[in-house]
């Protein structure tokens, strides 16, 4: 697990630096270095929540109330929300085909 988070963070010499390195590069190469910057501080915010994953792993100390279990109405409003984007989201990709395809060949000609 902290050998897949070191790399999601983009520690070199792991995989995930490569990715985020050639990503960036072609960026700053396309003359879009305000995408790669923007990039580099999202992969440092992104670091810091990885890494500290990976600190409670190994460093933090075990507590038995650590979840709190309490249902209020506002969280299950957020459960519901979310519930009901999701199955939107899947129930619509698959009408999504057609107008791929449309803009697909608009690009093309």
């Amino acid at each position: 697990m902290a050998a897949l988070l070191f790399s999601l963070a983009g520690v070199p010499p792991l995989l995930g630096f490569f990715g985020k390195f050639y990503v960036l590069r072609a960026a700053y190469d396309a003359g879009l270095a305000w995408l790669a910057i923007a990039g580099v501080i999202a992969s440092v915010i992104g670091a810091y929540y990885y890494l500290r994953i990976v600190f409670f792993m190994y460093f933090g100390q075990e507590q038995d109330d650590a979840l709190d279990h309490r249902n209020t109405p506002v969280l299950t409003g957020f459960l519901m929300a979310s519930a009901l984007i999701m199955i939107v989201g899947i129930v619509n990709v698959f009408g999504i085909e057609p107008a791929a395809l449309s803009a697909a060949i608009t690009l093309v000609q």
